[in-house]
């Protein structure tokens, strides 16, 4: 048994350190968006503070109504081209158009349809909405004031989202925060990951190599430039995925190396290449668990060719995943993990996944236990890429301190077509609980092309270097081991998911997930005052929506119209009727020259000859008396000739 495993050293970096690129220029706009992000998220705590105490969480001027992205329409429509958001906020990819956006609204948007929960997480639902929509008028101003500031949002832990300034989605229910980088960076601080995973034969069974495949990619999704990452296969061998993969992003190709023996940075790029990696798995052979703990724990803290350990130094996480029987001796391997994890600075933490009907589940579970991880049995269908990519929960939700700093994510292309930008964020907690509750995570993109002007560099990677290096900060975990319990319980496997008890999931029925030595005698938290307000009532979902139906489709709102003038918004069917009213035009004259032309000809006036014809027509009015002047060549004037024009040919002919 590890006891107090994962202690981390921290690596406090209050002064962010100066790498190239980084002027003074640079250094005041990413000052400007920290400051923005800072002042949202102490907001946000002001008015959760007060609305779980059953106080006015508003402040002033709270949004009356919000656009929900699903179903709602966009009430003032403004255009993203205007002088308050010129280049800002992009336009659609499948026009040239800009979006369309309202200033005055901010949109909600849910990772499921809200109205298929049960009545305890739709009430959780509807008092995040309550409580986030004093944020809407701090939105407002921090897009006035900060000339850097593009999309702002907070992220919340049941899977809402609010955005500013509203715009539709094309999807419903198509985003989830919680799996997007700025809010897994801002929640569990850098992390060294080693992804274990089981391709025997029996993975072929049940499409399980196939699901397995997405689940590890949504992993490597929420992993960011503070991430380092490595990935191991095993059967009756194992071994890891590395070299060379041709990567594509944003239409360039180019290669990419994954070194053999140690983990890569979480680059775009070296993520590119392990999904290309990963594509590649085959399902053969037995299963042998320990040839895969062999081949992984070393990566942790192996240098690389300078000498230099390539990782984050800060917390380690080890997911391990297997649908079989291991065919060792499960006292050998839970004895060589206790060694190669004690040889470790800071041990690692084992998350262990049991899939599909026949899976191993006693050695997996006791491989998790020892560490203080969690282990999770997922059915066959079940959805093992949501309780895979929730891993990083574990961090979040075993913070010592409720303080956090601001986070910088990887540059990315925005999707609604403003271009490349980055996100800052910034996570808030309630610290009345112990350890302190995530409350949601707070965000701000600013567009590349400003830190690019700013540094007076247009070098990607450097900046990637500049960025990563503001957020460089261990976070330190508590043992707590109720908090641990209530982490192992959760399943979000169930589409029924709250974060009543933590961050989300439901707690499993089917199976313990728990310890032999977890505490039993665990009680709900309690917070630091009496009276709560979330108890909304279930019905209120709509209460405070701007129109509850769209009225148009998602092209025709937002990707269809054109943008005239600053504040004209032209939809796609006005656009049409224009169109039509062109073509008409068109049509109308082509016609009327028709006409005129066709009385022309009757007139004599115009002939309808080709060039050729034209040209027999000459030669027989111009023809002599006198048979043996007669000859075939054409006229003087023409190709091949030389000579003047006689009569030019018709410039068209009818």
């Amino acid at each position: 048994m590890f006891k107090n495993v994962l202690a981390v050293t921290i690596l406090v970096l209050i002064t962010p350190h100066k790498v190239q690129c980084q002027t003074p220029a640079l250094e005041t706009l990413l000052l400007s968006i920290e400051a923005g992000v800072t002042k949202l998220a102490e907001i946000a705590q002001r008015d959760y503070d007060s609305w779980v105490c059953g106080g006015n969480p508003l402040g002033a001027n709270p949004e009356t109504c919000y656009v929900d992205g699903c179903k709602g329409n966009v009430q003032n429509p403004t255009c993203s081209n205007s002088n308050l958001a010129k280049d800002a906020f992009g336009g659609c990819d499948k026009t040239s158009d800009y979006v369309v956006v309202d200033y005055n609204k901010t949109r909600i948007t849910f990772a499921s349809d809200p109205l298929l929960k049960s009545l305890t997480v739709r009430t959780e639902i509807y008092g995040e909405i309550k409580w986030t929509s004093g944020l809407a008028p701090a939105f407002n101003a921090e897009s006035n004031s900060n000339a850097g500031a593009s999309w702002q949002y907070i992220g919340l832990p049941t899977g809402m989202a609010r955005l500013f300034p509203a715009t539709l989605q094309e999807t419903c229910y198509s985003y989830d925060p919680r799996l997007r980088p700025w809010y897994v960076a801002a929640t569990s601080g850098p992390k060294d990951v080693v992804i274990v995973i089981d391709v025997s034969g029996s993975m072929g069974n049940n499409n399980r190599m196939s699901i397995t495949k997405t689940a590890v990619k949504s992993v490597l999704t929420t992993l960011t430039i503070n991430d380092y990452v490595s990935i191991v296969t095993f059967q009756s061998s194992s071994q890891q995925l590395c070299g060379y993969k041709y990567v594509t992003i944003n239409g360039i190709s180019q290669s990419v190396n994954i070194p053999c023996g140690t983990l890569v940075q979480a680059t775009a790029l070296n993520k590119g290449a392990l999904e290309l990696f990963v594509d590649s798995m085959v399902a053969s052979g037995g299963t042998q668990f320990l040839t895969g703990i062999e081949k992984a724990f070393p990566l942790f803290e192996t240098a690389g060719a300078n000498g230099d350990v390539i990782a984050s130094g800060c917390s380690k996480a080890l997911l391990f995943l297997t649908d079989g029987v291991d065919g060792g001796t499960a006292s050998t391997l839970y004895n060589r993990i206790n060694e190669l994890n004690a040889a470790l600075s800071t041990p690692a933490v084992l998350f262990t996944y049991s899939l599909g009907s026949g899976a191993e589940t006693t050695v997996p579970k006791a491989m998790a236990c020892a560490t203080n991880g969690i282990w999770s049995p997922v059915a066959d269908g079940g959805n093992i890429r949501d309780q895979m990519s929730h891993f990083y929960d574990y961090f979040s939700g075993q913070r010592a301190s409720g303080d956090s700093r601001v986070s910088w994510v990887e540059p990315y292309i925005d999707a609604y077509g403003a271009g490349e930008m980055t996100t800052a964020s910034k996570a808030i907690y309630d610290k009345s609980v112990t350890p302190p509750k995530l409350v949601g995570v707070l965000g701000i993109d600013v567009l590349m092309t400003e830190i690019k002007n700013a540094s007076g560099s247009s070098d990607t990677t450097v900046l990637i270097k500049a960025l990563a290096q503001r957020s460089k900060t261990c976070v330190d975990i508590t043992d707590d081991a109720c908090t641990l319990v209530a982490l192992r319980k959760k399943d979000y496997t169930a589409d029924d998911s709250s974060s009543s008890a933590l961050f989300g999931g439901s707690t499993s029925t089917t199976q313990d997930r728990t310890c032999l030595t977890d505490p039993t005698n665990c009680s709900a938290a309690i917070v630091k005052c009496a009276g709560t307000n979330l108890g909304i009532p279930q019905t209120n979902t709509a209460q405070n929506e701007c129109g509850v139906s769209r009225g148009k489709d998602y092209n025709d709102e937002v990707c269809g119209g054109v943008c005239k003038s600053a504040n004209k918004y032209v939809s796609a069917s006005e656009m049409a009727d224009n169109a039509g009213m062109v073509a008409g035009i068109v049509i109308g004259v082509i016609i009327f020259l028709c006409c005129v032309c066709f009385c022309i000809f009757k007139a004599g006036c115009c002939r309808c000859t080709t060039p050729k014809q034209h040209l027999q027509q000459h030669q027989q009015q111009h023809q002599p008396s006198a048979p043996h002047q007669q000859h075939n060549s054409p006229p003087a004037g023409y190709p091949g000739t030389g000579g003047v024009n006689l009569d030019p040919p018709p410039t068209y002919a009818f």
